[in-house]
């Protein structure tokens, strides 16, 4: 026998069968609104990846990136600086202090014996001087103006690879004031002192001078301006520098004694003279057909002094033995 229904079940599957679809359609309802509300958002940008990026990197790690960068900045910097400039030196020595430091030598030997030097005095140089009288008016003297006039005509003769005007240097040549070496000679220049004003007392001091270079005359018959070396032995003061220009020192030297009119082969200093004339014609470099003679420090100005001193010693003598020297500096 089947038991009766009972009358309120239908009713109460009815309500719970509604209220699983209203369920149902909230879920999807809601599950609709989230993918709408995703699809309205906009794509992340590139900038807030980067961002993240970076946030991710440590600080250490961005530390590291900034001042490498500001380190190759700085160095492109330098180098073009650098690129630009021109390097320089600057030094607190003055130019003689230099040349004393690389040239520097030892002091040489002093001559074991003394150098006698001729006391006697020419009878041209003993005499005695008229007063010299003031001149009011003097007439007017008359240059020459002919160019031309002192022209030779010269020929050359070849000697080896070097030629020279086989010429005469000794004979006059027409000037205002006499001929270049006029008074060079012992007489003649007795006669110049007289008339130009020479008094005994310059004769004097031009006599103590050559003596004062003879006894500072190296053994090699070279000068130095450093003059406490030779016989003087450090005895006298002030000395001078570039202690190693020997030529430029040597050529002035030899020229007082040139003027005085002592050569190698006349008057009283002929050894003085010729071993001075001797480290000359020695001491240049060869360049070709030239020489050169210029020291350290002195440059052209000494191979200058030392071309005056060999043509004016070939002139005053005429010695064949100092003509390819003397070619050869001019």
């Amino acid at each position: 026998m089947s038991q009766p229904q009972d009358p309120n079940q239908p009713q109460y599957d009815q309500q719970a069968h509604q209220q699983a679809e209203y369920q149902d359609q909230y879920a999807q309802q809601q599950v609709a609104q989230e993918q709408a509300h995703e699809e309205e958002l906009p794509p992340e940008s590139s900038s807030n990846s980067s961002f993240l990026l970076f946030r991710a990197i440590p600080s250490w790690g961005v530390s590291l990136v900034l001042h490498t960068a500001i380190l190759v900045i700085l160095g492109l910097v330098i180098l073009h600086q650098q690129a630009n400039s021109q390097p320089s030196m600057v030094s607190s020595l003055s130019t003689d202090d230099l040349i004393d430091e690389i040239f520097e030598e030892e002091i040489l030997e002093p001559i074991d014996t003394p150098v006698e030097v001729a006391q006697e005095v020419t009878p041209d140089l003993q005499m005695s001087l008229d007063p010299v009288e003031e001149v009011t008016d003097s007439e007017p003297v008359e240059v020459a103006d002919d160019v031309e006039a002192a022209i030779a005509d010269v020929e050359l003769v070849e000697f080896g690879d070097k030629s020279i005007p086989d010429v005469n240097l000794t004979d006059s040549v027409s000037t205002v004031t006499g001929t270049g070496l006029a008074g060079r000679g012992s007489q003649s220049r007795s006669q110049m002192v007289k008339q130009y004003g020479g008094t005994k007392e310059s004769e004097a001091a031009v006599a103590e001078a050559l003596k004062w270079f003879a006894r500072h005359q190296l053994p090699n018959g070279a000068w130095s301006f450093d003059h406490q070396k030779g016989q003087c032995q450090g005895r006298c003061g002030n000395p001078g520098r570039l202690g190693t220009s020997f030529n430029g020192a040597t050529a002035l030297a030899i020229l007082p004694y040139l003027g005085a009119g002592q050569t190698h082969t006349e008057g009283n200093y002929k050894e003085i003279v010729e071993r001075g004339l001797y480290f000359l014609t020695n001491s240049y470099k060869a360049e070709g057909i030239r020489g050169n003679w210029a020291d350290p420090g002195g440059r052209l100005y000494t191979h200058g002094l030392c071309g005056i001193v060999l043509c004016e010693a070939y002139a005053m003598t005429n010695d064949k033995r100092l003509l390819n020297a003397a070619q050869m500096a001019i």
